[in-house]
């Protein structure tokens, strides 16, 4: 009992002269150290999307001489620009379809990319009678099918023409102009019916 008196008093000076510390277990849930690093986010990359072949012809609109419209690596605000197209571009290829609002094209630079199809102006498809069709001078096969797989031929140099026809690999080495046309090549089908097929599809 003595020692406990004692006691009582010493505390009791202590904390009037300011030097006593009472300490107390760590709350539950306490902040970590700052110097964890704090989780990053994973930021999953923008994959290129897949590009349809470009047998249509576009130039820019809706745009001021001194300013331009952007060329995206993909169909979307989200992709970062890869180039740019002016109205001094004139008349340049682009897919026929529209993709969530965006053409796939080519930029002035050369690099493929998308641009937005509000300020695009596509130009009419002209009559297949209208096109010069060239002489066949050159000799093709076809290249890039699956196996199996067979080659449309067209009745002009677009996809908006009507299917004449097909080759296939088992065709063999057949003629077809020297040069393309905005993509596409005149050949003969293995019917013998004049048409045109994608130069994407074809190796000299």
């Amino acid at each position: 009992m003595a020692i406990v008196k004692r006691i009582i008093p010493a505390l009791t000076l202590c904390a009037t002269a300011g030097v006593l510390v009472i300490a107390s277990a760590p709350a539950m849930g306490a902040t970590k150290p700052i110097d964890e690093p704090a989780a990053v986010p994973v930021v999953k990359p923008v994959h290129e999307p897949y590009r349809p072949p470009m047998s249509c012809t576009y130039q820019v609109v809706k745009v001021r001489p001194s300013s331009f419209l952007n060329v995206r690596q993909g169909p979307g605000l989200r992709y970062r620009p890869i180039g740019e197209l002016t109205t001094a571009d004139g008349r340049f290829l682009g897919a026929c379809g529209v993709t969530r609002g965006w053409v796939a094209l080519t930029s002035s630079s050369g690099r493929l990319g998308w641009a937005s199809a509000g300020y695009l102006y596509r130009i009419p498809t002209p009559h297949p009678s209208l096109i010069r069709r060239p002489a066949l001078s050159c000799s093709y096969r076809v290249a890039n099918l699956r196996k199996g797989g067979d080659l449309q031929v067209r009745k002009g140099p677009g996809l908006t023409y009507e299917r004449i026809g097909t080759l296939d690999q088992a065709d063999g080495r057949f003629a077809g102009a020297c040069s393309a046309w905005r993509g596409w090549v005149a050949v003969t089908t293995s019917d013998g019916q004049p048409g045109w097929a994608s130069s994407r599809y074809l190796k000299k």
